[in-house]
């Protein structure tokens, strides 16, 4: 099965991983963070300067702090978080997926 897009909720060492590898199987992968400082290091160098400074990330990752522009139009969403934040992100999202 192949998505066009996909959604990686949670930038850290885990969900930067998966994006980056995503990103080599699919046209365009949406990285969400609510770490600012995170956020400006992928958007502007290209890196997660916090978790994997060595790494250089896909241009085909799109990094995003917006959660409805995170997941808008994506056919998959992988959660990539400590599992003691899985309720409170499962409800912050919920408004924004199509029923």
């Amino acid at each position: 099965m192949v998505f066009d897009k996909i959604a990686v909720i949670g930038a850290g060492a885990w969900g930067t991983t998966m994006a980056n590898y995503l990103a080599g199987k699919t046209k365009e992968v949406r990285l969400w963070t609510n770490q600012k400082d995170t956020l400006a290091a992928i958007v502007e160098k290209r890196r997660n300067d916090r978790y994997l400074p060595e790494v250089r990330l896909s241009p085909k990752i799109q990094a995003t702090d917006d959660m409805a522009k995170a997941v808008e139009g994506c056919a998959l969403t992988v959660w990539a978080f400590p599992v003691q934040h899985l309720r409170e992100r499962m409800r912050q999202f919920l408004p924004f997926f199509e029923k």
